[in-house]
């Protein structure tokens, strides 16, 4: 009898614990005006994916083929990142290890330990299976010092966006 009540309370709690615990979307988008200069990442049936500069200022950019709608992607969740350090001769300190260390969120773009530079995506995929879009940033960096594929996954950054968040944010009004 004992060993029930413990079984049916254990139940109870994990029920009343789980209604408690929210899940934090992969990606804050924001409205924005329709780009005059909008360079493409990355498209398929569903997303197109970009950034667009004015003046000292970079967007990144994400565009529903569904909804025909444009947003900027303001933040991502840094869970599952894996945050990449900077390249050794690199005139800026890119060590998003550092520079988002004890965040929940990256804005967008990423930015050097100073905040002064901008660092957008250089190349973005769909992971099928799992359903998400790997944002990276550096991967396609090339100098004396990026020469073996052990330095580039050391300063290469990803990002995840799940796609179902995308569907929920451009679906809502």
């Amino acid at each position: 009898m004992k060993l029930k009540i413990d079984l049916y309370l254990a139940l109870v709690v994990s029920v009343v614990l789980s209604g408690c615990t929210s899940v934090q979307p992969s990606v804050r988008l924001e409205s924005c005006q329709s780009p005059g200069n909008f360079k493409q990442i990355y498209a398929d049936s569903n997303y197109q994916f970009g950034f667009m500069r004015q003046d000292t200022r970079a967007n990144v950019l994400v565009f529903s083929q569904t909804r025909q709608q444009l947003k900027r992607i303001t933040e991502v969740s840094l869970a599952n990142a894996k945050l990449g350090g900077s390249p050794r001769l690199a005139q800026i300190n890119m060590d998003f290890a550092y520079v988002y260390q004890g965040r929940d969120y990256a804005t967008l773009p990423l930015h050097d330990t100073t905040g002064d530079y901008d660092i957008l995506p250089d190349k973005i995929e769909f992971d099928t299976k799992r359903k998400i879009y790997l944002i990276y940033f550096n991967s396609n960096w090339r100098d004396v010092s990026v020469t073996t594929e052990s330095e580039i996954q050391r300063i290469t950054t990803k990002l995840e966006i799940q796609k179902r968040d995308l569907d929920e944010l451009f679906n809502a009004k």
